[in-house]
């Protein structure tokens, strides 16, 4: 009786346990879940927040906005592209560095590039500055030139906020 009991509830066990195994689902990767793909990444909504943030603090009307976000999307679209070769040079750097076998006169033209990325960087933000100005009204304008620091001293506050109210939970 007890044998017989013993190997019922065993069956059951493996019954029940091989039934979830199969019917489980696969597990996909993070990058293949739609959450994670790039047009929904944690920057596309920081820089949709970013703009909804300037939109508000800029206070622009609908003519505006209608001209400012294509200026605004180049711009971005040319940030970008800078941002992206310059991670490839960087890790271009990190990986021929140490190597032995890479002359420095080698790496030095990698390094001539990021410095020219750079200047193309600083130009593209001026470019966008020159179209924004034709666009925004002045007091627009001067509130688009201090709007980074504006977002950065926000941010800072509220992570302040943040630490000393879970400082004085934890209290």
């Amino acid at each position: 009786m007890k044998k017989c009991c013993l190997l019922l509830f065993v069956f059951t066990i493996v019954l029940f346990g091989s039934e979830a195994i199969l019917t489980a689902q696969e597990v996909t990767p993070k990058a293949q879940m739609p959450m994670h793909n790039a047009e929904n990444s944690r920057h596309q909504k920081m820089r949709a927040m970013m703009r909804w943030r300037l939109v508000e603090y800029l206070d622009l009307n609908e003519e505006q906005s209608a001209n400012f976000f294509p200026i605004m999307k180049e711009s971005d679209e040319t940030h970008d592209k800078i941002i992206k070769e310059r991670k490839e040079i960087v890790r271009n750097i990190m990986d021929t560095v140490d190597d032995t076998a890479v002359s420095v006169k080698e790496i030095k033209k990698y390094v001539d590039r990021l410095e020219t990325l750079k200047n193309e960087m600083q130009k593209a933000h001026n470019n966008f500055l020159k179209k924004s100005e034709k666009i925004l009204d002045d007091r627009q304008y001067i509130k688009l030139l201090i709007f980074e620091d504006k977002i950065k001293e926000d941010l800072f506050l509220q992570y302040r906020d943040r630490r000393a109210r879970d400082k004085s939970k934890n209290d």
